[in-house]
């Protein structure tokens, strides 16, 4: 950096380094210095040297000026795209999905209402919806109210994570009599986390080596 005071690809090693030691203030300020040394017309920079300054906030538990950050790098998306002429009818028209993930994710923890945020959520999937097509219904559909209710959950975090422990406690707190429940695990690696839902799961599949077709089928 003393060579080059504007190298962004310093700032984001120094923002990782500080982010493993724990120094999660320090990393957000070295992130933040990435991303303003950063082209404006390198956006694909600008969204990651983002994603990372929201993340070193989220650290910090500072999640509306994470959120300010996110939304921030889509608006300057949204202009960049425009300024080659393509249209923008969705603010997440212009991001990668990894992206709008993390917005999410924020968006989730804020003080945002309640409402902003599930509309939020509601145009992500109308542009998922756009990419995997309309929904084709089940071939046998049993109206039967006293039937048992089949159940699936799908995630890449069945393991030691934030996602698994709540998962465990819907798990451990539903009828099993009323409900089938059946994990499928994205996850490559399992841990103890893995094997408590799988005790609490009546039916457990592997599907991290399928495609996402090959996933849907399991499905």
């Amino acid at each position: 950096m003393q060579a080059d005071p504007k190298c962004a690809r310093a700032f984001t090693y120094m923002g990782i380094i500080f982010e493993k030691m724990g120094r999660y203030a320090s990393s957000a300020d070295y992130f933040q210095s990435a991303l303003n040394a950063h082209p404006p017309a390198d956006t694909a920079s600008v969204l990651a040297s983002t994603a990372s300054v929201s993340a070193a906030l989220l650290l910090l538990g500072e999640v509306d000026e994470a959120v300010e950050v996110l939304e921030g790098g889509l608006k300057k998306a949204a202009a960049a795209r425009e300024a080659m002429g393509m249209p923008v009818q969705s603010p997440f028209d212009a991001v990668d999905p990894t992206f709008v993930q993390s917005y999410l994710f924020s968006l989730n923890m804020s003080q945002k209402p309640r409402d902003e945020v599930s509309n939020a959520h509601l145009d992500f999937g109308k542009l998922v919806r756009k990419v995997v097509g309309p929904l084709v219904p089940c071939a046998v559909q049993d109206k039967d109210p006293s039937r048992r209710l089949k159940v699936g959950y799908l995630s890449g975090d069945l393991c030691k994570h934030v996602v698994a422990d709540c998962l465990e406690g819907v798990l451990r707190a539903r009828d099993r009599e009323m409900q089938l429940v059946t994990c499928y695990q994205r996850n490559v690696n399992d841990d103890a986390q893995t094997g408590m839902l799988r005790s609490l799961s009546d039916d457990w599949v592997k599907c991290a080596d399928l495609s996402p077709s090959q996933a849907g089928t399991c499905l």
